[in-house]
């Protein structure tokens, strides 16, 4: 499980204890001979309110652990092996680059060497 599900988990735990809290308040109110009524339905209709958010956001975090946390890890290993496979190859690859430049870089210089002997024979004719 990713950390951003167990953090949204939290959170929503904690909005659940708020909402469960608000809810006794709102029944508190609503219940007192005091004249509190309309401020107890207003508090319980935007309770239920945000217990739609409440579920909405429990559903938000199952969908992402399920299709999106739960394939990601089933293919951990599969990326892994393929990325293995593409470090070898990449090295064969880099292996052969370097021997193949080397080779170059070897018939350069003697093909260098003999233009300085040729150039030198030249150049020097009488002895």
């Amino acid at each position: 499980m990713t950390y951003f599900c167990v953090l949204s988990r939290t959170v929503i735990q904690c909005i659940g204890g708020f909402l469960e809290a608000f809810q006794k308040i709102a029944d508190c109110a609503y219940g007192s001979n005091c004249g509190l009524k309309d401020l107890g339905s207003s508090m319980t209709r935007f309770c239920l309110r945000e217990r739609g958010l409440e579920s909405r956001l429990r559903t938000f975090n199952s969908q992402l652990t399920e299709c999106l946390t739960a394939p990601l890890v089933d293919r951990l290993e599969e990326w892994k092996r393929s990325v293995a496979q593409l470090d070898r190859e990449n090295g064969k690859e880099w292996r052969r680059a370097k021997s193949e430049l080397q080779r170059a870089t070897c018939e350069l210089e003697k093909l260098s060497k003999r233009s300085r002997r040729k150039v030198s024979k030249n150049v020097n004719p009488l002895f």
